[in-house]
């Protein structure tokens, strides 16, 4: 059941997740494209720092993939080797004390990190927003990885993570 054991940050801690590599493009793959997807549950609990960190995926060269929460605009931030993008969930809006499944699937345009990548973000089952960006750096591996607080040591979250979850494909909506 979401909830029962899950990872409980105070605002002033975070924990510390394992080295990955996301794949490299261009790669092959029967029966579908390169994609990846990273998929958690998160509950904020009361106010939290200014753009609170819910996930700093980083590697060596300073590239990769943050998600912060801010509530005072109940909104998400995700950037993209430093590129941020705003995601207002208009119609359902990030609530205290409420449980919520991020989910965001990257998917490779043309075969090449060079043409970019879509990405989709489901917010509880619901697609809330795509975008296009760049293809998270893969020139070495993912070993700065946090759940709840940014590599700087600043934008603590403080509520309730669960069930983190990263696969080295783009899941469809089905899947999820």
């Amino acid at each position: 059941a979401i909830g029962t054991g899950s990872l409980y940050l105070d605002g002033s801690h975070h924990t510390t997740l394992a080295s990955f590599s996301l794949p490299n493009v261009p790669v092959t793959l029967a029966g579908g494209s390169v994609g990846f997807t990273i998929s958690f549950w998160f509950n904020p609990m009361g106010s939290q720092q200014v753009n609170a960190c819910l996930i700093s995926l980083l590697n060596s060269t300073g590239g990769g993939i943050v998600v912060s929460y801010n509530d005072t605009n109940s909104w998400l931030d995700i950037s993209m080797n430093g590129v941020t993008y705003d995601i207002i969930p208009n119609m359902r809006p990030i609530t205290s004390g409420t449980w919520n499944l991020f989910t965001l699937v990257g998917t490779c345009l043309g075969g090449a990190a060079s043409n970019g990548a879509s990405y989709t973000l489901y917010l509880n089952n619901y697609v809330v927003q795509t975008f296009f960006g760049s293809w998270p750096d893969v020139r070495s591996s993912y070993t700065n990885n946090k759940i709840g607080c940014a590599n700087s040591g600043i934008g603590y979250f403080t509520g309730n993570v669960d069930d983190f979850r990263m696969y080295t494909r783009a899941l469809s909506l089905q899947d999820i």
